[in-house]
Parts: structure tokens; sequence; C-alpha cells
């Protein structure tokens, strides 16, 4: 097979003024990363079978009557077509300039399926949310309902019903504060009766989309070591692992029974629970201007959201120098989601986790689990300190996000290697 004029002239561009054991080395490496000519085979097969199910596709929608319910075929050919785009877009790199268009194909032919027989995908959001707690866990589907995170689900036709089959939970934030846009994948879920379907990947696609379409970075992902069949979902997307620890740290109460440590800050702290509405939110307003943290402020979130018995602060109301925030989530665990101090009172901080620790240890099963985010070096030595005994567990993180420049050829270049081979077989290019 030959190879097209445009990849040589590429190869042969990259390899200028490299001696021949690096033109060597560089010639293998773009083989790994990009051996055109075995693409080649896949994606001709590939857009043979597009152009069939657009035939089909186009047979389908002459008949096609909404009032007499005909959606489950037309789903079967479209959902086909979906998965075809998606799995060509992973192939390249949904994130190289071919792979973007490819995925920009898949969301043209969700919308398309869409216009015509209803939703395909669902947005999870807090009025809906309960409709699908079945396929989330319950805290996450608590964070949707406060605004934290979002959601998508896949809804599949079988006979006159219409059902969400699998769902995706996720989260995002600016890195640094105010710059890039960074995607996390928080959840993936399919029912165990469609799993090796597609629908995995059609949600993620989708949620690519979502993601390039509000100029997101990238895509992260990470879970427990030992559950590597995600590893090699995971890697068919292009992503990148490296080894990490937990980002929280967990520690069960049952670690701290008897433990001198925290006994001397039983009162080291004032609750929330001490406090009118009126100064819990004079409080927080406070803590809002030192710490320069809002989160508990924000409108939506009910009274009842801290565990005012654990919440804490030292100082004053009008002028705290530390501050705890706790909240028990509807699976029972404790999740601490704030906690800082004035710069260079630390031990303020110990005192409020010292004094949480000593009334959840009286309030709560020994088999309770608490979260901390620990966001600062020195509040990781203040837990450390006072909880030697943690649960954190080794992780794999991911990331998915466009190769860096150069490494694959560009979308028209892949588009005129394909049409430049399809001519010299004496094929038409569609």
């Amino acid at each position: 097979m030959q190879r097209s004029n445009k990849w040589d002239e590429w190869k042969r561009v990259m390899k200028e003024g490299l001696d021949e054991r690096e033109q060597a080395a560089l010639e293998k490496e773009i083989s790994e990363l990009c051996p055109f000519e075995k693409l080649l085979d896949t994606h001709l097969e590939d857009m043979a079978i597009l152009n069939d199910l657009n035939e089909i596709v186009a047979s389908i929608k002459q008949d096609f009557d909404r009032d007499r319910n005909e959606r489950e075929p037309l789903e079967a050919v479209y959902t086909a077509k979906l998965d075809l785009l998606t799995h060509m877009a992973m192939r390249f790199h949904p994130l190289s300039d071919y792979g973007k268009k490819l995925l920009m194909e898949a969301d043209k032919t969700r919308r398309e399926f869409e216009e015509i027989c209803g939703p395909l995908f669902s947005w999870i959001t807090k009025e809906n949310v309960q409709a699908i707690e079945d396929l989330i866990p319950e805290d996450l589907a608590e964070e949707i309902r406060f605004g934290k995170k979002a959601g998508l689900s896949m809804l599949r036709c079988e006979g006159n019903d219409i059902y969400a089959v699998g769902a995706l939970v996720f989260s995002t934030e600016q890195v640094p504060p105010g710059k890039e846009l960074i995607f996390r994948l928080d959840w993936l879920y399919v029912e165990e009766e469609w799993r090796k379907r597609g629908v995995a990947d059609a949600m993620l696609a989708e949620l690519l989309n979502f993601m390039l379409s509000v100029d997101g970075r990238a895509l992260t992902v990470d879970f427990a070591a030992e559950e590597e069949p995600w590893g090699e979902v995971f890697a068919g997307w292009h992503f990148e692992f490296v080894p990490g620890l937990m980002p929280e740290f967990v520690l069960k109460l049952a670690d701290l029974r008897g433990r001198k440590e925290i006994m001397p800050f039983e009162d080291a702290a004032t609750p929330l629970s001490a406090l009118r509405p009126d100064e819990r939110q004079m409080l927080l307003r406070k803590a809002f201007i030192l710490f320069g943290y809002d989160g508990f402020l924000a409108d939506g979130l009910p009274a009842d959201y801290l565990e005012t018995d654990l919440s804490c602060y030292t100082g004053q109301i009008t002028n705290p120098t530390g501050l705890l925030l706790v909240h028990r989530r509807p699976s029972g665990k404790l999740y601490i989601d704030y906690a800082d101090c004035v710069h260079g009172k630390e031990e303020e901080l110990k005192k409020c986790l010292g004094y949480a620790a000593s009334i959840a240890l009286i309030k709560y099963d020994c088999s309770t689990l608490t979260y901390m985010n620990v966001g600062s070096e020195e509040a990781g030595k203040i837990t450390d300190e006072l909880f030697p005994v943690q649960r954190t567990g080794v992780l794999l993180e991911g990331i998915l996000m466009a190769p860096e420049e150069g490494i694959l050829p560009s979308g028209e270049e892949m588009e005129r290697g394909f049409t430049a081979e399809l001519k010299r077989r004496g094929g038409i290019a569609r």
C-alpha cells in the first residue's frame, strides 16, 4: 500500500534537522502514534458501514409515524450510527482535530434523532434527579440537588417504555481560578443488561461535546487501583494515567476510640448549634471576608445542611480565627466541607478538628467514615498529627486532553490522505 503524498510530506517536515538515529526513533514513534496505513483500511470499512446506515435511516424516516410510536426501530439504527462515529473518534483520539470533527458529527446525529423521536439523552438536574436515583449513589444525587455537580443519562426505548439505562455525574473547576476549565468525571454507570452496547461510550461522547462547547480544557477521572477494568475502558478513550492517592483523608471513628490526642479539645471550640440563625449567618459572612470562602452562603442550601453539633469555630462570631463546616450525607458519612483558619494560627484549626472528633465519637456509630479535603500543607500536617490512622486509598488518576500540536496530523491532513488513497484505489470519497 502506498502512502499519501501529504502523509509523507508531514513526516519529512517532522524529521528535518535530525540525524539518522533520531529519524529512526521518530519514524517508530509516528508509526505507533498514528499508523496511517493500518488505520486506513479500518476507516474505509467504517465509512462504508456509515453510508449503509445513512441509507437505512433515510428509508425508515420516510415511513416513520410518531403517532404510532415507532421510535424503537429508528432508535436502533441511529444509536448504531452514533456508536460507529464515537468509536471512529476514539480511534483517532477524540480531542484531535479529526476526532473532534467525528464527535461533532455524532452530536449532529443525536440532534437529528431527537428532532424526530424525542430525547436520547437527558440532563440530570435538581428537578429530575429523583427519577434516576437508582442509577447514581444517594450522596451524588444530593450534590446534584445542591447544584455542586451535574449529570447526564441516556434514554432507550423498549416497547412503549422509554427509560434511563445509564448515567454519569461530573463537576467542573477552573485551574487556576479564572483560567482553564477542567471537567471531572465523578460517576459512570450502565444498567447490567445494557452493558457492552455502547451506552457508556455514547454518554462520554456527549459529555466531551458539551465540554468542547464551553471551551473545557480536559476531562479527568480517578478510581481505586484495584478497579483495573475501568482502566481498560478509559484507555480506549486515550486517557493518560498516573498513580496517586485519594485527595481526601478518610477516617473511621473506630480508629479514634481511646485516642488521647483529641481529648484536650472537648471544649476547645464553639459548635454552630449554640448560635441563633442570625448569628450563624453573621459568622459565615465574616468567614467569607476573612477566609475568602462563600460555599455556604449560596442560595438554595437547606437550613439543616450543616451538622451543627460538629461544625464549629474558634474566636468570636464577628472575628473567627478558625472554622470547620461538617455535613452528614444521606449515606451517613460525615464530610468536612470546609476547614480553615487565620494565617499563622494553625492551632485554631487543630482545635476545631479535635472538638468535632470528640463530639462525633459520642454522637455517631464507631463505623462512621469521615472525609476531608486537605487543601494546604498546614492542614495536612495537623490532620496527620491528630489522626495518624487514615484509610486513604491508592488511585489511578487519568486525564484526557488534546494531543500536543504536531504529534498527530491535522484533521485536514487526515481527510486529504484518505481522499487521495480512495482515488488511488479507484473509489469515491463520500
